[in-house]
């Protein structure tokens, strides 16, 4: 119980449940920020990707309201769990980071890695995610030379449907 898979498994367990995903929510120098996104699907979430996601956003809230229920159960105490009607999808992104002469390049890589995965996280479904926002993200890690071509990867903007979220 407390586990990532343990949510998952929990949000499985309540009626019409066809997948879930738990991402736990690091700050921006990757630490656990003590908080869980949980994105489960129903039998209807990919059709209604494409026809009507806003009237299948407000029919959703029953379906997260039995999960917050399940979950009951399996949730670790103190542990705040985010449940998300979307799909996951998965983002990679490439860096080229240069740093400040005298800094500890390996710890400072590891800050702009918390700094961007703390920023994917934070996109709500059928948010873009932009080569300047996960710049951006960077600008706020001390050691960092920012250059503007730290994003190899994505080379330009992605966009999801309104039911998908990246991470």
């Amino acid at each position: 119980r407390g586990t990532l898979y343990a949510l998952e498994f929990g949000a499985l367990t309540a009626a019409g449940v066809r997948t879930a995903k738990a991402v736990e929510n690091v700050d921006a120098y990757g630490r656990p920020a003590r908080s869980v996104q949980l994105f489960i699907t129903d039998q209807f979430t990919d059709s209604f990707i494409d026809s009507n996601p806003t009237s299948y956003q407000t029919q959703s809230q029953v379906l997260s309201a039995s999960v917050a229920l399940a979950l009951d159960e399996y949730r670790a105490a103190g542990i705040y769990v985010q449940i998300i009607v979307a799909q996951i999808v998965l983002q990679p992104i490439t860096l080229s980071l240069r740093f400040k002469a005298g800094v500890n390049v390996d710890l400072v890589a590891l800050n702009a890695r918390g700094a961007i995965v703390a920023s994917v996280n934070s996109l709500s479904p059928g948010d873009s995610l932009t080569p300047t926002y996960l710049t951006n993200a960077l600008r706020t890690i001390d050691g960092l030379e920012i250059t503007g071509e730290e994003i190899l990867s994505p080379a330009g903007t992605v966009e999801p449907e309104p039911l998908q979220a990246l991470r």
